[in-house]
């Protein structure tokens, strides 16, 4: 698409909210300067996370942005982002921050779906428990061994990229909702199609009119038809997916395929990119001592071997995965101010008003060497993790844990439900191709063997890849 038919679509939103939404005067923390009308939209879209991080080094730890006429504030903080998500529902609120967003992306209506949000995501957690995770990593290797035959991609110089995506696509879309659904409508057309709407996502989510994303609007179109086809037909019986409709029995049926697109969306966008990150990096020539004690780890090597090393959330596999999550991580995780709050900083509070936009930057905090010391941007999956207490220098802010992968699944009562599912579900994956594959990285153009630049200009999701990886695959 031109770009001066989005930045004229850009330009119409701004003016049309700026003409038309109701803008309060106390303006809270320090703003960024930026353009008129459209503020801090290009510098973000252009730049990404490392305009984040010249904001946080020119302005501190808590500032405002401008974008598409609305300010935002960012809180990079250590004290304010646990405050932040420690809060009740009555002082900074889920809801109206990705309201919105859910309807534009999904088409999810906002009442039968946030008016029992909380119910969703329990239901949701029940089918992704530990006790079930075992059947499902067992289906998901199934899945990946007759992908693979499928395919017959078992050798040679592939994209590292596309073959994971390929894989973990069709293996975990048939895991979740069951075998029959790419069967019946084209395995390769369900995953171009998805492969369009995750790309468009974030523009989607914008205020640009849909109008002017047609591409996305045939992919979500053709996904939502299939879902709804299978649905019908009661593809999904006894899968995930069909439980968690199921255990929902108050959303109308109407909703089903829109609710199970939200799923598919949610089971893909993080576990690939994740995936790559962990499988790629253990294929650098300085990680090779590591990747050879990782495939230690899994000792035989067979199903059961693979399985255990995954469900150990202490063992070597978990923390290459957690490390991959940590350090490509969103750039953004957002919520709303639901009254006046005083925000704690490091040096005082910071007054935010009421319907005031918030932003945690979990990739700003995760590559902050205030927070993860100087090696904060390299992969080490064996690094001392810092608790949050210690993180805000004892202001008493309340002790949650960073954790391995800190706060890229977020944090509090909105926590991923999947969490423990996916990050189970790609050290599977991991350990699967160290054990089915001896793998070399080929060198770039330079001759240098290196990995792809992170795309940073996004901030919904694990970061991808900029461009491919090529590597040289070998059945062990």
């Amino acid at each position: 698409m031109e770009a001066w038919i989005i930045l004229v679509a850009l330009l119409a939103a701004t003016m049309a909210y700026v003409l038309h939404a109701h803008r309060r005067t106390d303006l809270g923390p320090l703003r960024v300067p930026g353009l008129p009308l459209l503020g801090n939209t290009l510098q973000l879209g252009a730049s990404g996370a490392p305009f984040i991080r010249q904001c946080r080094q020119e302005h501190g730890d808590t500032f405002t942005l401008k974008l598409i006429g609305r300010p935002i504030t960012l809180c990079c903080n250590p004290k304010a982002v646990a405050a932040i998500y420690s809060a009740p529902e009555d002082m900074i609120t889920f809801r109206p921050a990705v309201e919105q967003f859910t309807q534009r992306i999904f088409g999810i209506p906002s009442g039968p779906f946030f008016d029992r949000h909380l119910d969703i995501l329990n239901a949701l957690r029940m089918l992704l428990t530990a006790q079930h995770l075992r059947s499902h990593q067992q289906a998901l290797i199934q899945h990946m061994r007759q992908h693979l035959q499928q395919t017959e991609r078992q050798h040679g110089k592939v994209d590292l990229v596309s073959f994971i995506t390929s894989l973990i696509f069709n293996a975990a879309v048939s895991t979740l909702f069951g075998a029959s659904f790419l069967p019946r409508h084209g395995a390769d057309k369900v995953m171009a199609a998805f492969s369009t709407f995750e790309k468009n996502f974030e523009l989607a989510a914008s205020l640009v009119p849909h109008s002017l994303l047609r591409a996305f609007c045939r992919a979500r179109s053709f996904l939502l038809k299939a879902f709804k086809v299978s649905y019908d037909q009661g593809d999904f019986r006894d899968t995930v997916a069909g439980n968690m409709i199921a255990n929902c029995p108050w959303l109308p049926a109407s909703i089903a395929p829109n609710m199970l697109l939200a799923l598919q969306w949610a089971s893909q966008a993080n576990s690939v990119p994740a995936t790559f990150w962990a499988y790629a990096h253990l294929l650098l020539p300085q990680h090779m001592e590591l990747h050879e004690a990782v495939r230690e780890s899994l000792k035989g090597g067979d199903d059961d071997d693979i399985i255990a090393a995954a469900m150990d959330s202490r063992g070597l596999l978990a923390k290459v995965v957690a490390e991959a999550v940590r350090l490509y991580s969103p750039g953004m995780d957002v919520r709303m101010a639901a009254c006046d709050l005083q925000l704690p900083n490091s040096t005082g509070t910071d007054f935010l008003p009421k319907g005031r936009m918030l932003a945690v930057s979990p990739y700003e905090m995760h590559t902050a060497p205030d927070i993860y010391g100087p090696t904060a941007t390299l992969f080490d999956p064996l690094r001392a993790i810092p608790h949050a207490d210690d993180a805000a220098k004892g202001s008493g802010a309340p002790a949650w844990s960073w954790g391995h992968a800190g706060i890229a699944f977020g944090a509090g009562q909105f926590r991923c439900p999947g969490r423990q599912f996916a990050e189970a579900e790609i050290a599977v994956v991991v350990a699967f191709l160290l054990t089915c594959f001896k793998a070399q990285l080929q060198p770039s153009g330079d001759g240098r063997i290196q990995l792809p630049e992170p795309e940073l200009r996004r901030q919904i999701g694990v970061r991808w890849p900029r461009t491919a990886c090529r590597a040289a695959l070998c059945v062990r």
